[in-house]
């Protein structure tokens, strides 16, 4: 990545119903986010600029689907892989490790979070976290790490849903530009790597 200018992380989402990138995203508060606005079309009617944003109001389509069995997913999913995205910066611009992290989420709420550096592996931060899931019997859980989608070759965040009634394992696409010096995540191009039955915990 070029050192000449900061380097951009952006998100692509539905917001108000509109789709958007959020440029350079930061929390402002529980679940508020401060970021500028950019439209993705021409049809787009919000204005460009720099506001306040609720996380409520952000919706992923590929993940829509999960939604009647997990609680406020879009919202929290978002955050998981915002958080996962900005350890992805935050290692190349201040050469820090990244961090996988895990949400338990109950009642549509985030009620722990588990973080561990991606360099001790991830089958031992999901066991443990897992495990944190069935203990707590809470409602469902996010799981995230950065990989390869085996069939497009792709590189993007892995989104491991952990349910009662179901697992399944996404991958967002995450695209690294340098004449740009950007970092871009486009919850557009989402897919399902694989799915079974869940666990039965409650």
């Amino acid at each position: 990545m070029s050192d000449s200018s900061p380097l951009i992380l952006s998100i692509d989402v539905i917001y108000c119903g509109e789709p958007v990138k959020l440029l350079n995203p930061k929390p402002a508060s529980p679940g508020i986010f401060q970021a500028f606005v950019h439209p993705l079309t021409e049809n787009t009617k919000l204005e460009s600029g720099s506001e306040l944003i609720s996380a409520d109001d952000i919706s992923l389509p590929h993940y829509q689907d999960i939604e009647p069995s997990c609680q406020n997913a879009s919202k929290n999913i978002f955050m998981s892989l915002f958080i996962r995205a900005n350890s992805i910066r935050e290692s190349i611009v201040n050469d820090v490790g990244e961090l996988n992290t895990a949400f338990i989420i109950n009642n549509g709420s985030i009620v722990d979070s588990i973080n561990s550096p991606a360099s001790d592996g991830y089958e031992e931060f999901f066991i443990h976290s897992f495990n944190k899931l069935q203990e707590m019997k809470a409602d469902w859980g996010i799981f995230t790490e950065f990989g390869t989608d085996n069939e497009t070759g792709k590189q993007g965040i892995i989104i491991e849903i952990g349910h009662p009634d179901f697992g399944k394992i996404f991958i967002t696409t995450i695209d690294f530009n340098e004449k740009l010096n950007s970092i871009n995540v486009s919850t557009f191009d989402t897919k399902v790597i694989q799915e079974g039955p869940g666990a039965k915990w409650k």
